[in-house]
């Protein structure tokens, strides 16, 4: 039985401002012409395949083939800088980021923003940057389009990203004073507790891991800290609003909306949590997933490749159908021969045929 302890009146669990939701793919079609898929209609990017490209929730950056950095977002391209320049690019379901150089830029809600001339590291989540400026010698978030500066770290410190956990709406990490402290919906929320050192990770909403002091497993969820486990967990991955992980005792767990349910009595091989969803091979060999609560069985084999993404798991079954579990429904998408697919969010791509690229999105096929 799990123990809980209030710690603060905290905020209540809000919506990210930049919704869990995804309608854009980029792929290159059989005249090697470079295309973006939204939301059901088609555009042509470049003549030409990219450099590199990346994909985030509602837009798609990538170096063009005449060495520029360019932006689609709301059916237009904007042209960034120069790709030759550029060192680094990292995608998030709400954040473009990139380097050029020291330089640190960032791309939200299709606007762009420097954040620094001098970027020693930084870290990139769905819906925050945080970064060292080694101009003013400070650690700094940005949010929402705004930076805003740690003033309770100290650079001379240590490097904070040691102690620092970085989730998609939601940053733990222990201040210059020992202190674990919260950054969540743009404020610094104090725990008051005192930890010289921690291990732990962040994903949607929820914060989980262990101390130096006592070795307990625990979570902090909605300003409630909850005492799971009396021994770290062999293994354990964190998602939106929840912890899967093996404890001591083997028996394969998840704690989800302040329960902690047992998934199988028996540690899986192996098990990954993707967003609000859980999927794992169980000591029969049926393919498992959870979410939102409930655990469903979708076969009583093992795939092989999956993919999930936003409480969705795409994957071939034994007729060599396509076929997608999505909130809680399977069904089955095609019957032809699938070379390869991937999930980008809401949408499916798959590909058929002479490398015909088709798209499965909001219950129709393109």
């Amino acid at each position: 039985m799990i123990k809980k302890i209030t710690l603060l009146l905290f905020i209540a669990a809000l919506q990210m401002q930049c919704a869990q939701s995804q309608s854009v793919a980029a792929y290159t079609d059989y005249l090697k012409k470079f295309r973006v898929f939204d939301a059901g209609t088609f555009m042509q990017l470049d003549y030409m395949p990219p450099q590199k490209y990346v994909v985030g929730g509602d837009y798609v950056a990538f170096i063009s083939y005449g060495n520029m950095l360019r932006f689609y977002y709301k059916q237009q391209v904007y042209d960034l800088n120069e790709g030759a320049f550029v060192n680094k690019m990292f995608a998030s379901n709400c954040i473009f980021a990139y380097k050029m150089d020291k330089q640190l830029n960032a791309v939200y809600n299709g606007k762009p923003y420097t954040l620094t001339t001098w970027a020693d590291d930084f870290r990139v989540s769905d819906s925050l940057v945080v970064y060292r400026d080694g101009m003013q010698q400070q650690y700094y978030i940005f949010y929402k389009g705004d930076k805003i500066p740690m003033e309770d770290v100290f650079t001379i410190d240590r490097d904070i990203f040691k102690t620092m956990a970085i989730g998609k709406n939601i940053i733990a990490y222990v201040n210059s004073s020992k202190q674990l402290k919260l950054f969540y919906h743009g404020e610094f929320v104090d725990l008051r507790m005192y930890i010289p050192e921690m291990t732990f990770s962040a994903g949607l909403d929820i914060v989980c891991g262990t101390n130096s002091i006592n070795q307990r497993f625990v979570a902090i969820e909605n300003g409630t800290l909850y005492d799971l486990e009396e021994f770290l967990p062999s293994n354990y991955q964190v998602g939106d609003g929840m912890v899967a992980y093996i404890s001591n005792d083997n028996s394969f767990k998840v704690f989800y909306d302040g329960k902690q349910k047992t998934l199988d009595n028996y540690a899986p091989a192996n098990f990954n949590v993707t967003d609000s969803v859980v999927t794992w091979i169980d000591s029969q060999n049926f393919f498992k997933v959870f979410y939102k609560g409930e655990i469903y069985t979708l076969e009583n084999y093992d795939p092989g490749k999956t993919t999930a993404a936003f409480g969705s798991v795409a994957y071939i079954d034994q007729l060599n159908h396509l076929k997608l579990f999505r909130c809680g429904k399977t069904s089955t998408i095609t019957m032809d021969q699938v070379k390869d697919f991937s999930l980008y969010g809401n949408v499916l791509k798959f590909v058929i045929g002479l490398d015909e690229s088709k798209f499965f999105y909001d219950g129709t096929i393109y």
